[in-house]
């Protein structure tokens, strides 16, 4: 299901996803694994950023929240749950990126597990997987949150013919 409201595209289903320069694989998030069940909120356009945008560009932004699927074992509070869990942990991420000039393009992104087995799913435990410090093994540890850049460069003359890109 997808609808598009003011400039923005909102869908919700079961989708793949790539937070990437490219279709090449990201290391956030690719469509390597199977598609979730997410909810998905994507600006139709690129927009602007009083003042920022003249120096970095228009910016793109991405975000979504779903449920994972196909876990069998997990580490909870330092043991291990399993085999049978019945609560998947959530997850959720941010994508912006800016394009300065016509050949470059740079982007941030992160990806947060909140919810699942021994970590209920509240508001506050999702806006602690932005920046919450927990300790491992522990009832606040969040378990696998990701932050990356990623850069591409499309050669002048070539750009049809020769990318550069990085992805950390």
């Amino acid at each position: 299901f997808s609808v598009a409201l003011r400039g923005l595209q909102i869908s919700f289903g079961k989708q793949s996803l790539e937070l990437g320069p490219g279709s090449g694989g990201s290391l956030l998030f690719s469509n390597n694994a199977p598609a979730i069940p997410m909810l998905r909120f994507e600006p139709i356009s690129p927009g602007r950023i009083p003042g920022l945008s003249r120096l970095l560009g228009p910016i793109r932004t991405e975000y979504f929240i779903g449920q994972l699927s196909g876990h069998h074992w997990i580490s909870a509070n330092g043991t291990l749950v399993g085999p049978n869990i019945d609560s998947q942990p959530f997850i959720h991420g941010t994508k912006f990126s800016f394009k300065p000039t016509a050949n470059l393009e740079f982007g941030f992104g992160l990806t947060a597990l909140f919810g699942g087995p021994e970590l209920p799913v509240t508001f506050g435990n999702f806006f602690r997987s932005y920046y919450g410090n927990a300790v491992p093994g522990t009832s606040t540890d969040f378990g696998d949150r990701r932050s990356t850049f990623d850069l591409s460069y499309r050669v002048p003359h070539l750009r049809d013919w020769l990318t550069f890109y990085v992805d950390s």
